[in-house]
């Protein structure tokens, strides 16, 4: 008896595990169905919106910070970086970044004001299979500098580490792909002015004149007024000659100030002068500018007094050559009118029997 109770208890014992266990097999198996049965609702449709957010490659944030003597310059874009190039360039000094990717197209060239005791300004433009950002150097020379991937964006270190420098920043230019910088008209006019003023003067030359290139900003310090001009000539797309006898330094702060108006501030300012011919723009001291300009007057007087003279007869109709003597009007005769327009050289004759002038003088002034 007594084993046979035991056998019941035993066989009522296998029974009820058999049943737990058959409890929990069922449960994992509806689990993957439920989690099967949510994906096609969201994870599946999300990359495809993602991916359409970051097709074109824009700048998204961009921040500023100055500690011991370095410029830091984080970049982040609508999408992680992954190739870029980068290299210095000498006069001026800069440094040029290339990211590729799918570029957005740009209006027009971007700068951002950078105002770090290394760095003037970063400019934006798009090239040809992505984006490049030229780090104007505000020194006469590139200091040392490295770019690393940094949280899908790069970093940009700019300038060796001084525990003495005294320089300090921490500012947003960019962020959420707007700019943080942005200057009504009003104060970037107030701020050319001051600029002016730094110069040496507060007057602002040709002030009636309407200016309308490309807005930059400039910061320098004792810099060479040549490599000055040629970082205007990049941003213009003109080309600039400067004369040998162009050779000083110049200090120079300009926020927001289209690229003509700061080529004639700086060229008034250092008592230089132009000539603009077609896409050729000529820089050179005002004497000798003069000097040029006046030989130039010399020679094409020598080339008329060397070049023979030719005669014209020049048939008049419906008028006289000359007035008679009960000539009332006023008017001067053909004679006067056309001896006016004559090279020092040149002579008129009327005929007045046949109404005709007879001219002598140079080809040119014949025609």
């Amino acid at each position: 008896m007594a084993s046979g109770a035991l056998l019941a208890r035993l066989a009522a014992c296998v029974i009820f595990i058999a049943t737990m266990a058959g409890c929990s097999v069922s449960g994992d198996k509806k689990a993957p169905d439920h989690q099967t049965a949510a994906k096609p609702g969201g994870a599946k449709d999300a990359p495809k919106d993602l991916s359409a957010a970051a097709e074109a490659l824009t700048l998204q944030d961009l921040s500023v910070r100055e500690d011991r003597g370095q410029t830091i310059l984080l970049a982040k874009f609508s999408q992680p970086i992954s190739q870029f190039r980068h290299f210095p360039l000498p006069t001026p000094a800069r440094i040029v970044l290339d990211i590729f990717g799918n570029a957005k197209r740009l209006a027009q060239p971007e700068s951002y004001r950078i105002d770090t005791s290394t760095v003037a300004t970063l400019r934006m433009t798009q090239v040809e299979g992505g984006l490049r950002l030229t780090t104007d150097i505000a020194a006469a020379t590139v200091p040392p500098y490295t770019i690393t991937p940094e949280d899908g964006g790069l970093r940009i270190i700019i300038g060796t580490e001084n525990p003495s420098a005294t320089g300090r920043k921490d500012v947003t230019v960019v962020r959420g792909g707007v700019r943080a910088d942005i200057r009504t008209a009003e104060s970037s006019t107030t701020a050319a002015q001051g600029a002016v003023k730094s110069l040496g003067t507060d007057k602002v030359p040709l002030d009636d004149k309407k200016y309308s290139g490309q807005k930059i900003s400039l910061e320098f310090k004792d810099a060479d007024i040549k490599n000055v001009f040629r970082l205007l000539a990049e941003v213009s797309g003109k080309n600039i000659v400067i004369t040998d006898d162009v050779n000083r330094k110049v200090t120079v702060r300009l926020i927001e100030v289209p690229w003509d108006q700061a080529m004639d501030l700086i060229i008034d300012t250092n008592g230089l002068g132009k000539d603009e011919i077609g896409n050729v723009i000529r820089i050179s001291t005002a004497d000798r500018l003069k000097s040029d300009s006046d030989k130039s007057a010399a020679a094409r007087k020598s080339k008329e007094n060397e070049e023979p003279l030719q005669t014209a007869y020049l048939g008049v109709n419906y008028a006289q050559v000359m007035k008679g003597q009960n000539d009332t009007n006023n008017d001067k005769d053909l004679v006067e009118k056309v001896k006016a327009l004559l090279s020092p050289r040149g002579k008129v004759e009327a005929d007045q029997r046949t109404n005709t002038l007879i001219v002598r003088d140079i080809k040119s002034a014949i025609e």
